[in-house]
This record gives structure tokens, C-alpha cells and sequence, in this order.
């Protein structure tokens, strides 16, 4: 990961942790809190940039600013940056400010402790490698169907199913004329999520593995008629093919006191992009 990444990173590891404490807090459940990343203040013609500023509102009226610097070096965080932090906590007018770190150098903790509004944090990077998923968090999701869908028309023989196409058909469904094929679209989601509830994933290996459903519905008089025949029951079998996805951990890091974020490789599911993060908080 290049140094600008590794910055971004600590950043967004950071900020979810953040936004979890400031989420949980009992006494902020009815009070407003703002969090943002990289936010720019210009204050007397001096620009400044806060990695993630926080504004939490204690009281009507009231409100409290606390700013975080992410610093995901190599080398010890020096007492500059700790001086140069502090005009920050005054430009922002913040009551609070947090230096996150791999290290500091004694001087920067002695300038620290100087200044009562400032707070150190250790961060401690953990190899995304060895690291896994908790609790084996993995995705499903559709990778293929084949349904058949077979009737039994009303009055006959308890094995005499008829099997159908669905092309172009209309059934009259609880006095609706439904289209065939939408009928059997939304049966078939139904029972592939119902049967999905039945299927251990957990130790599958990510790839398509094969998982089978059936379903039957009867009705009574006059709720089914299809090509002016009433049918007294349906029955659907599918074969799905079930997509277990496995993203990678790309990220790890423990904030002291504050709390851990795992990070997965983002992944689309369902044209829906997804970035996962699992957050720990430090009791």
C-alpha cells in the first residue's frame, strides 16, 4: 500500500470508529452529531485541512468540536507536529484533538502533555493477511436457476401432474389474470430465500455450489384456472446455483482506547456496490 493509501486508510479506520462511538452513546440518541473526513477551514487567510472533524450538539444551543490527525508513518510523530496540531485545535475552536499514530518521539509526548486539549493515540497496524473475517462473514447470492413448474387440474389423480411452458400464458390467479411467467419469477425468489434459511454456507468454499427446492401450492374452488381449466394444484422445482463470495480483509487497525476495524475488499452483489467494516469498541 503506498504512503498516501496507508494515510487514507487510518483515516476511514478512524472515522468508523468514531462514528460507532458517537452511534452508541446514550446520551446522544437524542442529541445531533455531525463527522466529517477532510475538512477544510480557512481561518484568516490560513487554510487548514482536519482529517475528521466532530460536531456534537450537548445542549440546545451548545454546541462541542473535537478534530483527529491521522498520521500513518513509518517514523515516530515529532513534537512539530504536535505545535502545528495545536494552532488546528484553535482554528477549529475545538474543545478536544487526537494525534493518531504508529509512534510519537518523547519530545512530541512532552508537548503534548503541555497542552490539556490534545491527546495522543497509538495505532497499531495488524497484517490484513492474517487476518480473518469474523465469524467466517461471507456473501450469497443467485448464481443461476432452473425451474419446472407442474399443475394438477382439479378432480384428477393425485400423481397426474401436467407439466406447462410459461411462455406467453395467463393465469387466473385469486380472481387476477396474472402472466405465467411473473407468478413463477416471484415463486421462485420466494422459495430460493426459504430454502437459502436451510443451507450451511459456512464452510463452503467461495465459487457456485449446487442447491435444490421444491414447493407446492393447492387451491380451492375458483382460485386457479388456467386456459379455462381450474387446477387444484401447483407444484414448482428448482435447481439454483448459490454463489458463496469471500472478500479478502484488505485492512486491520487498533486505535489505544478507542477501538479495532477490520475492512473487506469492496464487492459487488446485485449491481449493489458494497464496502464492509466490522468495528470493535474498546471497553
Amino acid at each position: 500500500m503506498v504512503p498516501g493509501e496507508k494515510g487514507r486508510a487510518l483515516e476511514r479506520a478512524v472515522h468508523a470508529i468514531e462514528a460507532v462511538i458517537l452511534k452508541s452513546s446514550p446520551a446522544l440518541r437524542e442529541k445531533a452529531f455531525r463527522i466529517e473526513m477532510r475538512k477544510q477551514l480557512n481561518v484568516g487567510g490560513v487554510h487548514h485541512e482536519i482529517d475528521i472533524f466532530v460536531t456534537v450538539e450537548i445542549a440546545k444551543g451548545y454546541n462541542a468540536t473535537f478534530i483527529f490527525e491521522c498520521k500513518n508513518w513509518a517514523a515516530p510523530v515529532g513534537k512539530k507536529e504536535i505545535i502545528v496540531f495545536a494552532e488546528k485545535i484553535d482554528a477549529a475552536v475545538a474543545q478536544h484533538g487526537y494525534v493518531i499514530a504508529t509512534s510519537f518521539t518523547k519530545d512530541a509526548v512532552a508537548q503534548a502533555e503541555k497542552d490539556p486539549r490534545i491527546m495522543l493515540l497509538t495505532a497499531t497496524e495488524h497484517d490484513p493477511a492474517l487476518t480473518a473475517p469474523p465469524d467466517g462473514f461471507h456473501y450469497t447470492t443467485p448464481a443461476s436457476v432452473k425451474a419446472v413448474i407442474t399443475f394438477r387440474a382439479a378432480g384428477s389423480a393425485g400423481t397426474n401432474m401436467t407439466t406447462t411452458g410459461v411462455d406467453g400464458k395467463i393465469v387466473h390467479l385469486y380472481g387476477t389474470d396474472v402472466p405465467l411467467t411473473t407468478n413463477l419469477e416471484t415463486w421462485t425468489r420466494d422459495l430460493y430465500e426459504r430454502r437459502l434459511l436451510g443451507l450451511w454456507t459456512a464452510d463452503l468454499p467461495e465459487g457456485i455450489h449446487p442447491m435444490t427446492a421444491w414447493d407446492e401450492r393447492s387451491f380451492g374452488a375458483g382460485e386457479c384456472l388456467m386456459e379455462g381449466k381450474e387446477m387444484a394444484l401447483a407444484r414448482l422445482d428448482a435447481d439454483y446455483g448459490v454463489n458463496i463470495l469471500r472478500p479478502a480483509v484488505i485492512s486491520d487497525y487498533e486505535v489505544s482506547t478507542r477501538g479495532r476495524v477490520i475492512r473487506l475488499a469492496p464487492i459487488t452483489v446485485r449491481d449493489i456496490a458494497i464496502d464492509t467494516a466490522f468495528v470493535t469498541l474498546q471497553d
